[in-house]
C-alpha cells in the first residue's frame, strides 16, 4: 500500500512541476516582450535627451535588433524543447532555467552601465526554488554568478560602459552584487528544505490516514474487505450510470454454526482463513468481501 501511495504521490507531484514549467515559460516569454518594449521606450527617452552617443541605426542594432533576436531565438528555442513530448520532463525544467539565465545575460550585457540591473539574476534562482531541486537551483545559481562575472569583466558591449577597475566605488558594487546573489541562492535552498521537509510531514500524516481509511474497511481475521467496504461497493454500483456490467457472486458455508459448536470458535476461525486464502489465490482480479462477523 505505501508503494501504491508513494506512487500516486509522485504522479501529483510531476503534475504540479508541469503547471510550474508552463508557467515559467510564460514568464520568460513575456519578460522579453516586455524587455523589447521597454527598450524602445528608454530609446525614444535617450534620444529626446540627446544622450545616445552614436548613430541610430547603430543604436538601434545593437541596443534592440540584436538583443531582441537573441532573446527571441532563445525563447523559440525552450518552446522546442518544452511543448513536443519528446523530452524527458527534468530535461524540459532544466531548459526552461537556464534559458532564463541566459536571457537575464543578454540584458545585463546590453545594459551593464547600469549597475542594479544585476538583480535581475536573481529572478532565475529564486523561480527555480519552486521545483524543490537542491541541484537544478544550485546549477542556475552558479550559471546566474558566472553570467554576472563575466558580463562585467569581459564583455564591454556599450563603449560607454565604465570598468570594474576604474574606482573603488564600481569595485565594491560589483562585490557586493556577488554576495547579494549568494544570499538570493542561499535563501532558495532555505526553501527547499523547509518545503521538502513539510511536504514529508504531510505525507507521513496522508499516509497514516490510507492506512487508517484502509484498514477500517479490511476484515481482521480473512484480510477481506468488510461490510463497511461491501456497502460501499453496492453503493457505488447503484450509482455508477455507464455500461459497465457486474457480477455479484455470494458463498455461504454450509453448518457452519455446528462447525463452531462441535469444533469450537478457533476452528471455525480456521475454515474462514483458509477458504479465504483460496479465494484470493484463483480471484484475484475480483474484489472479495465478508459479509459476515464482527
Amino acid at each position: 500500500m505505501d508503494t501504491v501511495f508513494q506512487k500516486e504521490v509522485e504522479e501529483e507531484y510531476k503534475k504540479i512541476n508541469l503547471k510550474w514549467l508552463n508557467l515559467h515559460f510564460k514568464i520568460s516569454f513575456y519578460s522579453v516582450i516586455l524587455t523589447f518594449l521597454l527598450e524602445c521606450l528608454l530609446g525614444l527617452l535617450m534620444y529626446h535627451t540627446g544622450e545616445i552617443s552614436s548613430t541610430i541605426p547603430v543604436y538601434l542594432i545593437k541596443f534592440l535588433i540584436i538583443p531582441s533576436t537573441l532573446n527571441a531565438l532563445l525563447i523559440f528555442a525552450e518552446y522546442k524543447v518544452i511543448y513536443p513530448n519528446v523530452f524527458s520532463p527534468k530535461i524540459k525544467i532544466f531548459t526552461v532555467s537556464l534559458v532564463s539565465v541566459a536571457i537575464c545575460f543578454t540584458v545585463f550585457t546590453i545594459h551593464t552601465g547600469l549597475s542594479s540591473l544585476f538583480i535581475i539574476f536573481a529572478i532565475p534562482i529564486l523561480l527555480t526554488s519552486i521545483y524543490g531541486d537542491y541541484a537544478l537551483s544550485s546549477i542556475t545559481a552558479i550559471l546566474s554568478i558566472i553570467s554576472l562575472v563575466v558580463s562585467e569583466l569581459f564583455i564591454q558591449w556599450d563603449v560607454d560602459k565604465i570598468s570594474v577597475f576604474s574606482d573603488g566605488i564600481r569595485m565594491g558594487n560589483f562585490i557586493v552584487s556577488l554576495f547579494v546573489l549568494l544570499a538570493f541562492f542561499a535563501v532558495s535552498l532555505v526553501i527547499i528544505y523547509f518545503e521538502r521537509e513539510k511536504n514529508d510531514a504531510s505525507l507521513c500524516k496522508d499516509l497514516e490516514r490510507q492506512k487508517l481509511r484502509h484498514k477500517i474497511k479490511i476484515d481482521d481475521l480473512t484480510g477481506l474487505y468488510n461490510r463497511i467496504a461491501f456497502r460501499k461497493a453496492i453503493r457505488n454500483m447503484e450509482e455508477d450510470t455507464s455500461s459497465v456490467e457486474y457480477i455479484f457472486v455470494m458463498i455461504d458455508v454450509d453448518n457452519f454454526k455446528l462447525l463452531n459448536d462441535k469444533f469450537g470458535h478457533l476452528a471455525g476461525d480456521n475454515c474462514l482463513i483458509e477458504l479465504s486464502g483460496i479465494m484470493k489465490k484463483f480471484c484475484c482480479d475480483c474484489d472479495l468481501f465478508r459479509y459476515g462477523g464482527g
